[in-house]
């Protein structure tokens, strides 16, 4: 196998020695679009150099044995790994066969650019960082070594164990291509009716991290007209440093800062590329791409193009709502009365659509397909806090997919194949990097099934913001009636309540953990409450058990615990609430407080009436205010571009709310999707005042860089 091979020139073939990034930019190149020239350094090349020495061999051999589990050994195995890749001379004669190609690029900077394939197995190439090297022998060795020793970071060798994976599986090719500093760059996203364009100053690392709002120019697919454009927030750049080896982070000009970073003839270049490339290659989802000395580049394409076998066939195409994929036999489940419990585990469920009762059994799903539901619906919120890939508006998925038959979903991409076509994505994993300075945002988590403690509890969160009590109750409810529970096993009922809401005390305190009680109005929608929806009786003594609970756990056990109200319609509905927290002595505990869900518009009007009533803080559920506020549904999967959550309704809803509540002098915090799924509005949060931010945990990481940036800015 041959050690180097031409950007443009490299065949299927080849895919393993090249790897999926590589292989992706030659094959558009050589259809005439523009990428910068290069080479790649053959996956061979690492697989020979791992036998290079003793120590190498070793390191090969302790990577099927170390014990992953165990934090400190893993970080320790891991620091010893690389350093063990950069001890080891890289061969003079492997320089010697490189650097020939290499002068041919005729440029003193290099980018390096990890290329990995897996056996057609996985893709994350983007758990990897590209390297900037002087063109020069001794600094391109090193550098195509630092690359290698990426590899061996912890949380990749974490996921190579998890996942069962050897050294031997991975095929890792090293790309070389020519560094130009970037003029402007950016990232182009492709949906069914527009084309969403992305720009700022300098190189992408500024986008990719978050740390600018970019400008944006959404160019409508049918008559590819410019339909608006967006000035974005633009601070700071990134540039190549003197020494060639790194990026640089530079404040821009306030004039750059105030200017949009295309002119009209640049636009119409990009939306001309973007339409051209959406022609030829129609699953595309998005690309990057940068403008270097006058010269437009892409420089990354998502979904990869691959090689792909003659029989891959699409079978449906839905939303993806919870990352990841998944390869498994389908359960086509159409009848709602058949025993969830005696379907076999790790099966891809399809429905048509997901009522709250069968909730429970995404625990042992390896997948999730709905033809209905939308991204803040119950499934994609419960998917995505147990990590399984999900697909929502899959039309007709119940038709289409047969019974047991093998099938793939990509929940990124929203779609189910063959396992031909596409390739499974690789398993979750956090990146607990943070900024080396603190937040005053609070940053909390929501919870709702105790197999995300283990994560979550880890996580760098100040407490619990939304502990969603719902989905433990429906759990129980498979095994009885809520009026069977009541009327016959009353205290087996609080003594499993009591154990799940301490179970998530136990990880988290003394930081505070906000319960939100019982859902009434999401409850509704499960077979097993509807007859009981309009029972007062029955919810009054429900709600009584779940103070009791609270009571035992915050004068016993110091359990730092708040409570959440949810659903509050009227200043009278949360006085009969607080007549009944009065009743049971709770009101005693000098820690508790009394929070309402800010979800329902009438708390826009009435919040200083429900302050004066006892209200003591507020938490905006933004998933069912935008619904309330907008006449749209959680559950629905394509909402009009100009409904969705970033209406200027629902951020001058969320601006009051955060207001009033510094005039009452009471926290406020808020929860749902919006700010993850629109980052954006994060640094208006902050200036607004916002006391507290709470997401799932795998948003976590994000969401605090996010806030640190909008704080430094």
């Amino acid at each position: 196998m041959s050690i180097m091979y031409q950007l443009d020139e490299i065949s299927s073939t080849e895919y393993p020695a090249v790897g999926q990034t590589a292989y992706t930019l030659s094959q558009i190149k050589q259809r005439g679009y523009p990428v910068v020239a290069g080479l790649v350094i053959s996956s061979s090349l690492f697989e020979e150099f791992l036998t290079l020495s003793p120590g190498l061999s070793k390191l090969v051999t302790d990577l099927a044995r170390v014990d992953f589990t165990h934090p400190q050994t893993l970080q320790s195995f891991a620091q010893q790994s690389r350093q063990e890749i950069l001890n080891t001379n890289f061969p003079p004669d492997w320089l010697a066969t490189i650097l020939p190609g290499v002068n041919e690029l005729s440029n003193p900077a290099l980018t390096l650019i990890p290329s990995l394939s897996l056996d057609n197995l996985v893709n994350w190439d983007e758990l990897l960082n590209q390297q900037f090297s002087p063109n020069h022998g001794e600094e391109l060795s090193l550098g195509i070594k630092k690359i290698w020793a990426q590899l061996f970071r912890a949380k990749i060798i974490w996921f190579l164990r998890k996942r069962q994976i050897s050294l031997a599986q991975i095929r890792f090719a090293v790309l070389v291509q020519s560094y130009h500093t970037a003029i402007t760059s950016g990232i182009v996203k492709i949906n069914s009716s527009s084309l969403t364009i992305e720009a700022t100053w300098g190189d992408e690392l500024a986008l990719n991290l978050g740390e600018i709002l970019p400008d944006r120019y959404q160019i409508n697919r049918d008559n590819r007209l410019l339909q608006a454009q967006e000035l974005g927030n633009k601070l700071i750049a990134y540039r190549l440093n003197n020494s060639l080896k790194e990026l640089e982070r530079y404040l821009l000009p306030e004039e750059a800062q105030k200017n949009y970073t295309l002119n009209e003839e640049q636009l119409e270049e990009l939306k001309r590329l973007s339409f051209n490339l959406v022609t030829d290659y129609p699953t595309i989802k998005s690309f990057f791409w940068s403008l270097r000395e006058n010269q437009l580049y892409i420089t990354q394409v998502k979904p990869f193009l691959r090689p792909m076998k003659s029989d891959a066939k699409l079978i449906v195409q839905g939303l993806g709502a919870s990352s990841g994929s998944a390869i498994a036999p389908a359960q086509v489940i159409t009848d709602f009365h058949s025993n969830w419990q005696l379907i076999p585990p790790q099966k891809i469920l399809v429905f048509p659509n997901l009522t709250l009762d069968w909730l429970p059994l995404l625990k042992k799903a390896a997948g999730i397909i709905t033809e209905t539901g939308g991204l803040t619906s119950h499934v994609a919120i419960v998917a995505r806090e147990l990590g399984i890939p999900a697909i929502v508006g899959a039309t007709q998925a119940t038709e289409l997919i047969k019974q047991d038959t093998l099938i793939q979903i990509n929940g990124d991409t929203g779609e189910v194949c063959f396992p031909s076509n596409i390739e499974p994505q690789p398993e979750l994993i956090l990146d607990t990097s943070l900024p080396n300075y603190p937040i005053s945002t609070q940053l909390l988590v929501n919870i709702s099934q105790l197999e995300t403690l283990s994560l979550a509890s880890h996580l760098p969160v100040d407490g619990v913001g939304l502990l969603r009590s719902e989905f433990f109750f429906l759990e129980l409810l498979q095994q009885h009636s809520l009026m069977t529970w009541l009327s016959q096993y009353e205290t087996e009922l609080s003594q499993h309540i009591e154990q799940i809401i301490a179970s998530v005390c136990q990880s988290f305190t003394p930081k505070p953990i906000f319960y939100r009680s019982l859902n009434w109005y999401a409850l509704e929608l499960s077979d097993y409450l509807k007859e009981l929806k309009t029972n007062q009786e029955i919810k009054q003594k429900l709600f009584n058990l779940e103070l009791k609970i609270l009571e035992r756990l915050i004068k016993e056990k110091q359990y730092n615990l708040k409570l959440i109200l949810p659903f509050i319609r009227s200043v009278a509905e949360f006085k009969q609430y607080y007549q009944q927290v009065e009743k049971t002595g709770l009101l005693d505990q000098t820690s508790l407080q009394i929070w309402i869900m800010a979800e329902v518009p009438s708390v826009l009007f009435l919040l200083p009436e429900y302050v004066a009533a006892g209200v003591q803080g507020i938490c905006i559920g933004t998933n069912d205010l935008s619904q309330f506020l907008l006449g749209i549904s959680r559950e629905e999967t394509l909402i009009p571009p100009e409904l969705t959550p970033k209406h200027p309704a629902i951020k001058q809803a969320i601006k009051q709310l955060i207001e009033l509540a510094q005039a009452a002098n009471i926290p406020c915090s808020i929860c749902g999707q919006i700010p993850v799924e629109y980052p954006e509005i994060i640094p208006d949060l902050v200036r607004w005042g916002i006391q507290a931010i709470s997401v799932e945990a795998t948003a976590v990481i994000k969401t605090y860089w996010a806030i640190a940036r909008a704080e430094q800015s």
